[in-house]
């Protein structure tokens, strides 16, 4: 079963359990893929998203839903951002696991000892054997942490 198909038997599956936050967070998504089928696709080639693009616009989901998290709660309403994590919990299931820091750091240190000392040659060979699994950011960070050590 694909991704999109596991998210729509899951969506109808929340709406028998009555689990009406799961459901209207599931319609949610339900909807940025869709937006996204139809920004990426011409008429005459609308079809379904590869499970590669679906999780695209899970990771951009989630991210919405930890940022909105984090300003709500710096805005003092706590309601608003547990609300958000809760989305956030029903979106994550969907998502690969992500790479821990030290899995991160061992890798990053593989390709510098390699011979790889730039910094964009480093992430880019990161974010690709990565791909969706890891937050640029934090990889950022790892890396010049890395490449400033071994100077």
């Amino acid at each position: 079963m694909d991704l999109l198909a596991k998210i729509k038997a899951d969506l109808t599956a929340s709406l028998k359990e009555g689990a009406q936050r799961k459901t209207e967070t599931l319609r949610m998504v339900l909807a940025a893929i869709h937006n996204a089928e139809v920004a990426s696709r011409s008429a005459a080639e609308r079809a379904s998203l590869r499970d590669e693009e679906v999780r695209a616009v899970l990771q951009k989901e989630a991210k919405k839903r930890r940022e909105a998290a984090r300003a709500f709660r710096e805005g003092g309403r706590e309601e608003l951002a547990r609300k958000e994590e809760e989305e956030l919990s029903y979106i994550l299931p969907y998502l690969p696991q992500p790479v821990s820091d030290t899995e991160l750091e061992a890798r990053v240190k593989e390709i510098i000892e390699r011979g790889t000392r730039e910094f964009g040659a480093v992430m880019k060979e990161i974010m690709a054997e990565f791909r969706g699994r890891v937050d640029g950011k934090r990889a950022s960070e790892i890396v010049r942490k890395q490449l400033s050590s071994c100077k």
